[in-house]
């Protein structure tokens, strides 16, 4: 295999570090597949003596390593910035446009919310969207359809509330009227079996038996007295 000049060898590893494939690398520099590989492995293993250009570019890579670091991200970091970038890009945002879209992006927030919660937020309703196939007006409106039903639930469950308390009351109210009467007819009761004993059992039986009407036509009972 003819061994590669250092002009050839820099110019694949300048086209390596620009991200182009073993593919591409060949079709740009006319240099065998297998060429390619071998210079770049032994550019790999630190056997490839490199020229001052070549240098140059690893000090500018690093450097732009360095920045990365103060900007708290790395490599792996700016292929999500990239990402974000692209689509911003498809959807019009350019470079210059930037700044003013992330303010209008803030600005959208409501005042009493954090940037933090209002992304979350937006994230979550499009999670809706994807999942249930419905927009934000469709989710906005069969939330105040549900919110408007809750709304109703609860005041037909106030006014059962109010409803029962009132049976409660006089239900309560009625027990201690049944007592009254009861104690009245046991007081009556004694005073007929005086004069007449044999006459009591079969009086109790009856009241107990119809209490309401006896206790009714008394005239001791509670709506005459």
């Amino acid at each position: 295999m003819k061994k590669l000049d250092t002009i050839k060898r820099d110019e694949i590893i300048r086209l390596f570090f620009y991200g182009n494939t073993y593919d591409e690398i060949v079709d740009r520099t006319g240099v065998g597949k297998g060429s390619v590989a071998n210079t770049i492995e032994e550019f790999r293993n630190g056997t490839l003596r490199l020229s001052k250009d070549v240098i140059s570019y690893v000090d500018e890579l690093r450097r732009v390593a360095v920045d990365l670091k103060k900007n708290r991200t790395n490599v792996a970091g700016m292929k999500v910035h990239l990402k974000i970038q692209n689509k911003l890009l498809e959807m019009g945002v350019g470079e210059s446009e930037l700044e003013r879209w992330l303010d209008m992006c803030r600005n959208i927030a409501h005042p009493d919310t954090s940037t933090e919660h209002f992304v979350q937020a937006a994230l979550e309703l499009s999670k809706l969207t994807e999942s249930g196939g419905m927009n934000y007006s469709a989710i906005t409106e069969d939330y105040e359809l549900k919110r408007d039903k809750l709304q109703n639930l609860q005041s037909e469950i106030h006014l059962k509330e109010v409803k029962l308390n009132l049976i409660e009351t006089e239900t309560k109210k009625k027990g201690g009227e049944y007592k009254e009467l009861l104690s009245l007819l046991e007081r009556k009761t004694t005073c007929i079996s005086r004069d007449k004993p044999d006459r009591r059992p079969i009086l109790l039986h009856h009241c107990s038996s119809h209490p309401g009407v006896y206790v009714l036509a008394h005239p001791y009972s509670h709506p005459r007295v």
